[in-house]
């Protein structure tokens, strides 16, 4: 068997969604493109064909060409390619350059090295030697006056010193361009160069081998043998610490102190050998740049396979690196054609020669003598022997139609065959009708083996049991059970189960069906394959509705949401060591039974899947969801399942989960679209400004095996309370992330569901605004605290307040009160009691009528000025007089009452508007009082006949003013008037003054003697007058 047969090329890359170029311009976008071909050709015995996917960069030309591939130890796989340097991690490329490389025109890269220290040593198109570390690049040129030939290889010895080989032959150390010559006769160019564990430095020439030491170069004579070394093409270390030797086309394996030992002679032409890649299963893989590759596995007689144009029409001739990744795939640069990658597959892909003629699969099940058959959409019956043979009997066989849906063998027995047509039997070589099988409906869907010996079959017109040629319809309750039958299982104890496309599951025992639908509890009405396993449980594939379990009646649906790969579950089969397999829509999914049950049962919320794709071997995702498959396992136990293009073939016994936990990388951290972090670890945590809106954080997982299924999850510790799912997305993002201190953690799992625990994580400090620190909250506290203080204070103060003007009212309300009291009892009290005295003296002079005349008249007079007096208190105290137009225009009335009946004349000089002032009563009392003792004074001494009354207002108060032309005053008694020089009976001008000062006015006089008098009335306002 050919010893590659089940190992595929896989593809660069599956997305190109994220890429970015680093150039000495600033950061240019290199656009990379994959073209896919698929070359298909048969290089195994049986027919076992293997598919070749290549992707390729199309951007540039000179992208196709990769001239190195390593993978470094953080996991990233490194190209070289004369563009530059790029990185992969699977999923997306970045082209990194140094940005001094420009001036030397150096960008191409010829050869990839990392040291111990996990320096990445970058050998250059032009002789120079670039080292990066960190995302940081040391560019080292050659040295002065010498010659720009490409760096072919780069290797670091025991001291830690770099020394590059370029393509004419020359050594030199890195640090300090020092170049070694070539020792001994006839050595000619150094023509290669590898390095064994520990830095011993091996470099070959010719037919001699070179240990460099000591920064000088030693001859090894005949690596180990009494005869010389033919002419060395190639030699690279090998694992086990020795050296393996392509020379004139003989491999040999030769360890420093043992004899060189001849493995095998070569495949391949006698050409020059561009590399040797030893891989983790002793597998060598040998590359040339013009007559492709060859295979070589371990064994007492190493099987050789070659890849070449000319062998198998391989896609090239040219294949220039080969690098093994930690998962065990080996990558393939070329020159022309792109990049490869090979891995083995865990599918072995079964087609007969003729293809199934271009048909579909619909239905397989194991043979008597350890192969098996199958059935196809209208290319009839195949079968396949154990020794791998293929048949296709339906040659020399008649069969009904070539549309055959279900097929099954009893041990020792005939095969039956359910077709489009009817029922069919192989036997003894021929096909033909089954015996009284003429009554059977068409199409049949299932055949399943009934425990007496007989058949049940099941098409569109429900379940009949077939048995020697007799047909007994399986009519529970007098009625047919179910139609578009799908599959049929029987239970040791005679229940059956029926599954069907549209009217979900039967139950049948002892004459009596019980219906299961989706008001039951199913996902859906279209069932499809069924499985009943050793513990009598009752697995049920459906369309779209996951994986059915009904145990001790009752239904559980494992879905896609339970991470179930796909939805639509068409075949199921129990390995028996724990798991089930299924076809599905998206390849071959295994299970544990374990973790089905718990899942079903709640104790878990998801179960793990192994999904068997394209890149292991399926050439197609969509698996047969035709009707009845029988359980088809080999002598061996291996799985067959069917698609519309192949058989898959698994063994379980030989799953190989990948164990190799992805390392995690954050690749950069974006804040508020600004680049904080690029690539290289990041030791400080990261300090984001206060106000930046939006947090993004790039990471990646390095998996090769399946990249695009490698899973994530990520935390903000901090902000996020549990772990947020991200599946394969590659970015997180957080808006407006609050002040304090994070921790963002992330983790990846691989294609088999391996989580790498450790993860990576990135410490955030995002700062506050001023207002979100501690002092300022801490004074804003404060300053709450003395604001509520001021608040409460300045309530308490104006209720004290409040209550002082509420005594204050009631004081002037008791002020006001004694006032009036005080006035009528003055006026009126006095008034009255001169009536009393008049009227008795009156009543005593009746006899003398001039007397009482006169005492009436005086009475009179009295009694008038008593209804004056009562007028004025009146309009004092009413509050509808409390405003200044209505005092002015009292007073004016009052004027005009008093002067007119005396002869003098009255003139008034008022403003035009009277503003809005509101007076108290106290100040309209006091002025009208003082006002009116000013008139009388004028009537009864002045002689004046003009008065004039003025009235000048202002904001801080007013002026009333009242002059006359009468005798005037003498300056004496206008400025100090005194008891005794009182103008007037009454109070006299102390009256007047007392009046005003009442209302913190004052009383001034402007007299003298013949030139009349004038007293200015002010009052001024207080905060009640407005």
């Amino acid at each position: 068997m050919n010893p590659f047969a089940n190992e595929v090329v896989r593809p660069l890359a599956s997305s190109a969604s994220r890429h970015c170029a680093f150039t000495p311009k600033g950061f240019l976008r290199l656009l990379l493109a994959f073209v896919a071909a698929w070359l298909t050709n048969v290089i195994a015995r049986g027919g076992e064909a293997d598919s070749t996917t290549t992707w390729q960069v199309q951007e540039r030309a000179s992208a196709k060409t990769i001239t190195a591939v390593l993978q470094s130890k953080a996991g990233y796989l490194w190209l070289g390619t004369y563009d530059g340097l790029v990185r992969y991690d699977g999923v997306a490329y970045s082209l990194l350059r140094a940005p001094n490389l420009a001036q030397w025109h150096d960008d191409g890269v010829t050869s990839l090295f990392e040291a111990p220290d996990g320096t990445l040593w970058i050998g250059h198109a032009r002789g120079g030697v670039s080292a990066m570390k960190d995302g940081v690049f040391d560019y080292h040129p050659p040295a002065e006056g010498g010659r720009f030939e490409k760096i072919q290889s780069i290797a670091a010895d025991e001291r830690g010193d770099v020394w590059a080989l370029d393509s004419s032959g020359r050594l030199r150390r890195v640090r300090d361009n020092f170049e070694i010559p070539p020792q001994g006769s006839g050595a000619g160019n150094l023509l290669g160069m590898t390095c064994l564990p520990g830095g011993h430095i091996w470099l070959t020439s010719g037919s001699h081998l070179y240990a460099l030491e000591n920064a000088a170069l030693r001859m090894e004579p005949n690596a180990g043998a009494s005869e010389p070394l033919p002419v060395v093409q190639a030699a690279v270390a090998s694992r086990d610490g020795g050296l393996w030797i392509v020379a004139e086309g003989d491999l040999w394996k030769w360890k420093p102190g043992s004899p060189r030992q001849k493995f095998a002679r070569l495949a391949l032409p006698f050409t020059a050998i561009s590399a040797i890649l030893e891989a983790h299963d002793g597998r060598l893989f040998i590359s040339t740049a013009e007559s492709g590759m060859e295979i070589l596995t371990p064994g007492a007689a190493p099987q050789q396979t070659v890849f070449a144009r000319s062998a198998n029409n391989w896609v090239t001739d040219c294949v220039l690196s080969l690098c093994e990744d930690r998962e065990g795939g080996v990558w393939l640069g070329t020159s022309g054609a792109g990049l490869f990658k090979l891995h083995e597959t865990r599918v072995r892909s079964l087609v007969p020669p003729d293809a199934w003629e271009g048909r579909a699969v619909l239905t397989t099940c194991p043979a008597g003598d350890g192969g098996f058959w199958v059935g196809t959409e209208g290319a009839g019956l195949y079968r396949l022997h154990p020794d791998g043979r293929w048949e296709k009997p339906t040659v020399a066989g008649g069969l009904q139609n070539l549309y055959l849906w279900a097929l099954y063998q009893e041990p020792g027995g005939p095969l039956w065959i359910g077709s489009w047509t009817g029922l069919d039997v192989f036997r003894d070589g021929r096909v033909a009708p089954a015996p009284g099988s003429a009554d059977l409906p068409s199409p049949i869907f299932a055949i399943s083996p009934a425990r007496d010996g007989g058949l049940w079959i099941g098409g569109r017109r429900g379940v009949a049991h077939y048995r020697n040629g007799e047909i007994r319809w399986l009519e529970p309750e007098g009625a047919r059970i179910l139609i578009q039958v799908h599959a049929i299982v029987e239970q040791p104890d005679g229940v059956l189960w029926v599954s069907s496309d549209g009217e979900g599951l039967a139950r049948v025992q002892d004459g009596h069906i019980t219906r299961y639908l989706t008001r039951d509890g199913l996902p859906t009405d279209y069932l499809k394959g069924l499985l009943l396993d050793e513990s009598g449980t009752l697995w049920v594939g459906s369309r779209d509705g996951g994986l059915i379990r009904v145990k001790d009646g009752r239904i559980a649906v494992i879905g896609a949401v339970n991470g179930l790969a796909d939805a639509t579950v068409s075949q199921i089969m129990d390995d028996g060591q724990g798991f089930l397999w299924m076809s599905t829509h998206a390849g071959i999914l295994r299970v544990s039974k374990r973790e089905l049950n718990d899942c079903a049962d709640g104790k878990i919320r998801e179960v793990h899947c192994l999904n068997y794709r394209r890149p292991d071997g399926l050439k197609s995702l969509i698996c047969s969801s035709s009707q009845q498959a029988q359980d088809c396992k080999t002598a061996d136990g291996s799985l067959v399942f069917s698609s519309d293009q192949d058989l898959a073939l698994v063994d379980p016994k030989k799953v190989r989960l990948n164990t190799q936990v992805p390392p995690v990388v954050i690749e950069e951290v974006r804040v508020g679209g600004r680049l904080v972090t690029g690539p290289g670890p990041i030791a400080a945590p990261l300090r984001v400004g206060p106000g930046v809106g939006r947090i993004e954080i790039a990471y990646t997982g390095l998996s090769f095996a399946e990249p695009g299924l490698v899973r994530f999850k990520y935390r903000l510790e901090g902000l996020d309370p549990e772990w947020v799912q991200a599946g394969t997305e590659r970015r997180a993002a957080y808006n407006a992330v609050p002040p304090g201190h994070y921790v963002f953690k992330v983790t990846a799992a691989n294609n088999d569901n391996l989580w790498n625990t450790a993860g990576r994580s990135v410490a955030i400090v995002v700062l506050p605004h001023f207002w979100q620190t501690w002092w300022f909250r801490l004074s804003a506290l404060i300053l709450l605290l003395l604001a509520t203080g001021a608040v409460v204070w300045f309530q308490a103060r104006a209720r004290l307040l409040r209550k002082l003007e509420r005594l204050r009212l009631e004081r002037a309300i008791q002020n006001e009160r004694t006032r009036i009291a005080n006035d009528m009892h003055d006026d009126l009290g006095a008034h009255l009691t001169h009536i009393a005295l008049l009227t008795d003296s009156a009543r005593s002079n009746l006899d003398d009528r001039e007397k009482a005349r006169d005492g009436l008249n005086r009475i009179y007079e009295l009694a008038r000025n008593i209804t004056r007096a009562t007028d004025e208190i009146v309009w004092a105290i009413n509050p509808r007089h409390d405003t200044l137009e209505s005092l002015i225009n009292y007073c004016e009335r009052f004027a005009q009452k008093l002067l007119a009946p005396s002869g003098i004349r009255c003139e008034f000089d008022f403003p035009a508007e009277i503003p809005e002032r509101y007076p108290r009563s106290e100040l309209r009392h006091n002025v009208f009082l003082a006002f009116k003792e000013v008139l009388n004074n004028a009537v009864k001494h002045s002689g004046a006949s003009l008065v004039c009354v003025g009235l000048t207002i202002d904001e801080r108060g007013g002026k009333l003013t009242v002059s006359d032309n009468g005798r005037g005053l003498s300056a004496t008694r206008a400025a100090s008037p005194s008891p005794e020089g009182r103008i007037a009976t009454g109070n006299g001008l102390r009256s007047i003054e007392h009046r005003m000062e009442l209302v913190g006015g004052r009383c001034e006089i402007a007299s003298a003697p013949g030139k009349g008098c004038m007293i200015v009335l002010s009052f001024p306002w207080k905060r009640a007058d407005h």
